[in-house]
């Protein structure tokens, strides 16, 4: 017997497929292990430090890393700590079944597990919830999809989320502050308003703790909750706010107990006593000084990580942005939300080493990038047909260099002016990165070269079926307009 479709307004509408976007992208991450690096092998000395030495000095493994600091006689991690604290749980856990099962290569696994359910699930978790909040922003739900799989695999995000760096985790945590601070908007009641207040604060707040540069956007979305919560006003905007500030008074506390067991002071940042890339001291704040034309072009468009190179359907987001202010999407969240993405792209062309070194893309913005993807929904909801094609084309492009970045280039020589013309044909030919102990879980089956794919794609190839067969969309229209009607008559005047 056929089931019939969730009733309107029902929650129920969203779960199947928000679970299908997290899912794809979740096995296209665990799909991965990249291997160890000096970028990776800093924020995991930390975790093995405070795991094994119960101390937050790294003297036992500082010789696998240059990222590192040195004060007062030890050595540290130079990383903002949130990475460290968040591969706690996974990295114990692999620790006991590593010992459980006899394993050998311990700290491989640990490593692998610890990105898998820190970068990896966060980024899953984080399209998931944007596909839903362009879902209430009366963006359909193909184009919401095509939006959350954009930023998921059509972006250099795909290599960050298999990598045990902080711009995944800050970028999912990011996103998580600003869908609950949009969701203030039409929240009913004291307790919800005060839950997803919390929720804001502590996931901006985590945001910073994993990556300084976060506190800017980190502010734009407390200031834009607070501002849904005023239309309240009284005793919910008190109590609300209250939660804000106690979660995101808890993130800057573990940042400065930190900041004080390492180095002596609250105040004072692993930056400042890096062993390496000292000339950043010399420039600006660690590095940071104004935005460069030079720098901002080759962003965007140079050879080496010109974000429209890797993910050219970024081209129709200020477009986008338009059509959802003329739309009637809430215009706060329009402004932060671009806010956001401009901000990542004026602060890396503000950084002295702005290409990011050894990286596959522009990462330094990446944080931005769920907020730029957000304007390409509408786009593609209201082009036509050879717009749509066009459009289409730029999409599989983004995705076969982000897998093709994912399985062959992940990490690439700073003298390499064109990564792309190496990963394409890198992955045309089945050579896949192996460096560091890196694998797939193809490699691992038995599989060679670009075979080691192939379970992967029947993998994406279910998903597809599974999704057109799927009775979602009418069901989700229906839900969505239902909720709005709903959420219209929370807000009405009394």
């Amino acid at each position: 017997m056929r089931s019939l479709p969730p009733p309107p307004g029902s929650r129920v509408a969203w779960r199947a497929p928000a679970l299908s976007i997290f899912g794809i992208l979740f096995i296209s991450y665990a799909y991965f292990y990249q291997g160890t690096g000096w970028n990776q092998n800093s924020r995991f000395d930390l975790t093995r430090a405070l795991l094994e030495q119960h101390t937050v000095a790294i003297d036992r493994y500082q010789w696998n890393t240059g990222d590192k600091a040195f004060c007062q006689g030890h050595y540290y991690s130079d990383k903002a700590p949130g990475m460290a604290l968040s591969a706690l749980p996974p990295a114990w856990a692999a620790l006991a079944l590593a010992h459980w099962f006899g394993m050998v290569k311990v700290i491989g696994f640990q490593l692998y597990l610890s990105v898998l359910f820190t970068c990896s699930l966060a980024i899953a978790l984080a399209a998931a919830v944007l596909f839903t909040l362009l879902l209430k922003w009366n963006v359909t739900p193909g184009a919401a999809a095509l939006a959350a799989l954009i930023f998921g695999l059509g972006t250099p995000m795909w290599i960050y989320a298999t990598q045990f760096w902080g711009h995944a985790l800050a970028s999912a945590c990011l996103v998580f502050a600003f869908a609950a601070a949009d969701r203030l908007r039409y929240s009913a009641g004291l307790g919800e308003s005060a839950a997803l207040a919390a929720i804001v604060g502590l996931s901006a707040g985590w945001a910073v703790v994993t990556e300084f540069p976060a506190a800017i956007p980190g502010v734009m979305i407390g200031v834009m909750a607070l501002l849904y919560l005023q239309r309240r006003g009284g005793r919910s905007f008190l109590c609300a706010g209250a939660a804000l500030c106690l979660t995101a008074g808890i993130c800057l506390a573990t940042i400065l107990l930190y900041q004080k067991a390492a180095f002596g002071s609250p105040v004072r940042l692993g930056y400042e006593y890096v062993v390496n890339y000292q000339d950043t001291l010399q420039h600006g704040a660690l590095g940071v000084t104004y935005p460069r034309w030079y720098a901002l072009l080759a962003l965007l468009f140079g050879k080496r990580c010109g974000l429209l190179l890797f993910t050219p359907v970024l081209l129709a987001a200020p477009v986008g942005f338009r059509l959802l202010w003329r739309a009637g999407a809430p215009r706060i969240s329009l402004c932060v939300s671009a806010g956001i993405a401009l901000y990542y792209l004026l602060f890396n062309a503000s950084y002295l080493h702005w290409q990011a070194g050894a990286s596959f893309g522009p990462r330094y913005l990446s944080p931005g990038l769920p907020f730029a993807c957000l304007f390409v929904a509408p786009v593609w909801q209201w082009a036509r047909a050879r717009l749509r094609a066009a459009m289409a084309v730029l999409v599989v492009y983004g995705i076969g260099v982000g897998l093709a970045g994912a399985t062959s280039r992940p990490v690439i020589p700073e003298s390499v002016t064109f990564p792309i013309r190496e990963a394409l044909p890198a992955l045309a030919r089945g050579d896949l990165y192996q460096q560091g102990g890196a694998w797939n879980l193809g490699l691992l089956a038995g599989l060679h070269g670009g075979m080691s794919l192939a379970p992967l794609a029947a993998v994406w190839a279910i998903a597809i079926l599974i999704w057109r067969m799927g009775p979602w969309e009418r069901a989700l229209v229906v839900s969505a307009d239902a909720q709005r009607a709903s959420a219209a008559r929370t807000n009405a005047p009394q």
